[in-house]
């Protein structure tokens, strides 16, 4: 099963469709909660399902960056993301794709996402987003953990090989505070594709709620100024 245990790791995508400028950087800073079913059952709070939230973007072209944050707590996300409309518009839409890698003492994973983000920014400064992704995990643990609970007429399932996975649905709104400082708020809920009977881990259906600070350059849109004509003289 999947839970939150209070590490460094990314459970929210708190992003638009907008892309950064070419050069420019962005930050964000905040928090998760992650709640499910055996959550509930177990007694588990704020203080077991809350996780740091922190990734960084960097612009690459007029319509394409690059974002890092960290994954699983003991690794790191690499994502790309390419605004397919102009990105000097209020309205974005984006296909989003990464990959990810993390290890630690007694299991690793590698993981894998696709999808697309449409934002709109509308009076303003307020800009909602939906996205929809896919994500799955190759998990490796150290099978002595699970083969100690086992009955001596047990054994462990077999490994299949296509991975744990996930379709990700989130909505959210970026609120403008100032040119170099929003606020992000998101809700998502995971829902489980497949499991891979052999590598001792499950994801479960959970909902997650996010809240985070975004600093640094402003994103393309808000910058179409320098993109614009030159008013001409008499």
């Amino acid at each position: 099963m999947v839970s939150a245990t209070g590490c460094l790791t990314s459970h929210g995508l708190l992003q638009t469709a907008h892309t950064q400028p070419p050069g420019s950087v962005r930050a964000k800073i905040g928090a998760a909660r992650l709640q499910n079913e055996i959550d509930d059952q177990g007694g588990r709070g704020p203080q077991t399902n809350t996780t740091a939230e922190a990734g960084v973007r960097l612009g690459v072209t007029d319509f394409l960056d690059l974002g890092l944050a960290p994954l699983l707590g003991a690794g790191a996300a690499l994502d790309a993301k390419a605004d397919l409309l102009d990105n000097t518009l209020p309205g974005a839409l984006a296909p989003r794709l990464s990959v990810g890698h993390a290890r630690e003492s007694e299991r690793s994973a590698w993981a894998a996402e696709a999808g697309l983000i449409g934002s709109y920014r509308c009076l303003g400064r307020v800009e909602p987003y939906a996205a929809l992704n896919f994500a799955n995990y190759w998990i490796s643990r150290d099978q002595s953990l699970t083969e100690r609970w086992l009955e001596d007429n047990q054994t462990l399932a077999e490994r299949r090989g296509y991975g744990d996975g996930l379709v990700n649905a989130s909505l959210g709104a970026d609120l403008r505070v100032t040119g170099w400082l929003s606020a992000v708020a998101e809700y998502s809920h995971w829902f489980t594709a497949q499991n891979d009977p052999g590598d001792g881990y499950a994801f479960l259906p959970s909902d997650i709620f996010a809240l985070a600070l975004s600093f640094g350059s402003p994103e393309a849109s808000q910058a179409s100024d320098r993109h614009a004509p030159s008013p001409r003289t008499p």
